[in-house]
């Protein structure tokens, strides 16, 4: 498929095993219970039923087949636990890579940007298309990446929220491409060089800023948009009047109400975006740069210590 770059990064990771991942977690005093965690929640018994079960709650729907990024993760999970890798390398590198390795289980994140591939690939503009520079699917840099931290674990999370000292511009970040991507092609900076800690954590945050400021709902509706070629200067104005007409809509007001036990509740379209059961929708600031002054005030005083009480969760003890 269209990706040589983070799967290709995360296999030249691939040499932290995962029992190693759930000492460091133990040693580091992470691995304590969590009160918050719901009965839908303790049901997940693995990485790869967590990665659909958070990319469910961003999208409202999975890809007709999840064959694909399941032999993802299965293929890095098992390549990780074989330590090849590692085995190999010595020293100064050595030691970085395990400090890389301490904060990632790239699992998770990597069948994430599989799912988003075969579910948004075919919903991509061809203008969007002409830009694609062989990162992910062909929608831009940001969305590819938005989705896959978004399903990683609670621990990595926490990790990246503490590395976004200072935004990148949003017109820069909505554009720019993947830091992976050199001249020539696909070139691999470490993990941990500013440039891409910053866009990683900051994927992070956008994805959980257009969740917080507008709704669930509104993070769909900013992708899809976005990936139809919509100026992003016009998608503020036409969310505005989407909820102002949602107000007396019948259908909006009985999902509201709605509650489901189900991992993966019934969705449904309601003027065009995808709504899970009780899902709300807000007014978001009018103009693309009050936006963005929005945004940057919530990283410096929201974003380190932000969490969504279902979606905290950590893998459990093997």
């Amino acid at each position: 498929m269209h990706r040589c770059m983070a799967l290709s990064l995360t296999l030249a990771l691939a040499s932290f095993s995962l029992n190693d991942l759930h000492a460091y977690e133990q040693r580091t005093d992470r691995y304590k219970k969590d009160n918050q965690r719901n009965a839908r929640q303790k049901r997940l018994k693995s990485e790869w039923e967590w990665t659909q079960y958070a990319f469910y709650d961003l999208y409202a729907e999975l890809p007709n087949t999840t064959a694909n990024a399941q032999k993802v993760y299965e293929r890095v999970a098992n390549t990780m636990k074989g330590n090849r890798a590692l085995k190999a390398v010595k020293g100064k590198m050595r030691e970085q890579l395990l400090k890389q390795l301490q904060m990632m289980n790239p699992a998770t994140h990597e069948s994430a940007h599989l799912l988003y591939i075969n579910l948004y690939n075919d919903r991509i503009h061809n203008e969007v298309k002409k830009k694609h520079k062989n990162y992910g699917s062909f929608m831009y840099d940001w969305g590819d990446e938005c989705s896959a931290v978004f399903c990683e674990t609670e621990t990595l999370k926490n990790n990246r929220r503490r590395q976004l000292e200072k935004t990148i511009p949003l017109k820069e970040f909505l554009v720019m491409t993947h830091p992976a991507i050199g001249p020539n092609g696909v070139e691999m900076p470490s993990a941990s060089s500013p440039i891409a800690r910053r866009f990683y954590a900051q994927s992070l945050a956008f994805s959980e800023y257009l969740r917080f400021s507008g709704g669930k709902p509104f993070y769909r509706f900013f992708m899809a948009q976005s990936a139809n070629n919509v100026p992003y200067t016009y998608i503020f104005p036409q969310w505005n009047r989407l909820v102002k007409a949602l107000v007396n809509n019948s259908t909006y007001k009985r999902n509201l109400k709605a509650r489901s036990e189900s991992l993966f509740p019934k969705s449904v379209i309601i003027n065009g975006v995808r709504f899970l059961p009780g899902e709300m929708v807000k007014e978001i600031a009018p103009s693309f740069e009050e936006f963005e002054k929005g945004f940057k005030r919530w990283v410096s005083k929201e974003f380190p210590t932000h969490s969504e009480p279902l979606l905290v969760y950590r893998v459990p003890k093997k």
